[in-house]
């Protein structure tokens, strides 16, 4: 099993600069639900418990505001149902301080999901990511580590380059 986590992660680092290369939101949610599926797949197959039951969550969330791209009423509404339900999840998944983490992720990717442009997106996935950091640290996931930490330098270039491209 830990092989097949190893290979999967592998497939991350180069799925994470294509993503957040992307300035289309509907494609950056298409990326991310990829994404969020191969992760939630490594951790499973390396205990990463609590931080399986967030990707689970997150790709449902994802799938459900792709679906409502536009519509920021209901938008709203399917944000604080998750977050209730990522809430409940942490409390029962709750072992160690450690667990804590992938709550704090939640509400940067759950920030990343209402926000209506992708720089605004990259802005909190910037935050999402250095929170998954430290979590993939604490487990010793370092193949996932690997991705996250591209995530969170690729964020900031696409934050930055946009910057730049608007003032020039």
């Amino acid at each position: 099993m830990e092989t097949i986590s190893k290979v999967l992660d592998l497939i991350l680092p180069i799925l994470a600069i294509v993503v957040l290369c992307m300035s289309n939101m509907k494609l950056l949610l298409m990326g991310e639900i990829a994404m969020n599926g191969i992760v939630f797949l490594s951790y499973i197959l390396s205990s990463g418990i609590s931080g399986a039951g967030v990707m689970i969550l997150a790709i449902v969330q994802s799938v459900i505001m792709f679906f409502l791209s536009g519509k920021q009423k209901q938008a709203k509404i399917v944000t604080w149902v998750f977050l209730g339900i990522h809430t409940v999840w942490t409390v029962l998944a709750f072992e160690t301080l450690r667990d804590l983490l992938p709550f704090a992720c939640v509400v940067f990717y759950t920030l990343c999901l209402m926000q209506p442009t992708a720089k605004k997106f990259k802005v909190f996935k910037a935050g999402n990511a250095g929170c998954w950091v430290v979590y993939d640290l604490l487990i010793c996931n370092y193949t996932v580590l690997i991705t996250h930490g591209i995530q969170l330098i690729m964020s900031l270039i696409g934050v930055f380059r946009k910057e730049k491209a608007v003032t020039k």
